[in-house]
Order: C-alpha cells, then structure tokens, then sequence
C-alpha cells in the first residue's frame, strides 16, 4: 500500500486552475499579481519651461537680451544639427519661424572669463546677429557660414 510520504509531496499551482492538497481539498487558483502601473498609476509632472521655451517668450515680448542656460543644454543643442555660424556665435540650423523674410533661429553664445564660464541663447535672424556683432566689433567684418 502507498502512503502519503512515499509519493511526491509537491503541491503544483497552476494559473486559472484548481489545485488540490494532499489531503485532497480544493484550493482557489492564485489571483494574478496586479501589474505595477495598475499598484501605482503613472502621474507626469507638467514639464518645467524649456529654454525654448523662454527665448521664444522674451523674443515675441521684443525682449532682446540673451537667456543664460546650461552647459549641457548648449552641447546638446551644438550635437543636434549642423550649425550655422555667425563669428563666435552659432545657431542651430533648423529656423523657429519666419519674420519679415528672414528666419528666426535659436543662437547662442559661450562667454569666457579669468574665472568661468557662462552659454547663453536667445531668438533672432540672421541679419539681427550681424547686426549686433558689427556694434560690438566695430570695423571687422562678419562673416556667416550657413
């Protein structure tokens, strides 16, 4: 005669189907675990305003100033497109919107002193950027590579 100990004593438990002990009582099918986005619904913070953003702002506003912005977004932005250069400045090369004739590209600018660093951007054409260099390099001409 067989007894419960010479048998495999493994209890096996099957998605979605019965499972019987060893004393052969019917035990309910395990629930599936809930998935984890159902545990915790996925919220997305509304995004902080990019530097986009912000130059597109001060640029429809008529404000000219450049916006001070990170490192890491200014080699970003260097890495996205082929640039175009204007002197010591550059753009990227894909153009925001269009006044007057003239494109409307995202610029920016590395200032170097003794003691640091600082990029900074902002929104204008072509002729706007020429326009500043020769005000502030009186005499030398600007050359842009497009």
């Amino acid at each position: 005669m067989s007894t419960p100990e010479k048998h495999n004593a493994r209890q096996f438990d099957l998605a979605g189907v019965d499972a019987f002990n060893l004393a052969g009582e019917v035990q309910a099918a395990p629930q599936p675990a809930k998935h984890e986005a159902e545990q915790f619904p996925l919220t997305i913070p509304a995004p902080a305003p990019s530097y986009h953003d912000k130059a597109r702002a001060m640029h429809k506003a008529g404000d000219r100033a450049w916006l001070p912005v990170t490192q890491a977004f200014y080699w970003e932005m260097l890495n996205v497109l082929p640039p175009i250069y204007a002197g010591p400045w550059w753009a990227v090369s894909e153009p925001w919107k269009h006044e007057a004739g003239n494109a409307v590209y995202l610029w920016f600018s590395e200032r170097r002193t003794s003691e640091a660093r600082a990029w900074q951007c902002r929104m204008a054409t072509v002729p706007e950027i020429v326009a500043e260099l020769k005000s502030r390099r009186p005499g030398q001409d600007v050359k842009v590579l497009l």
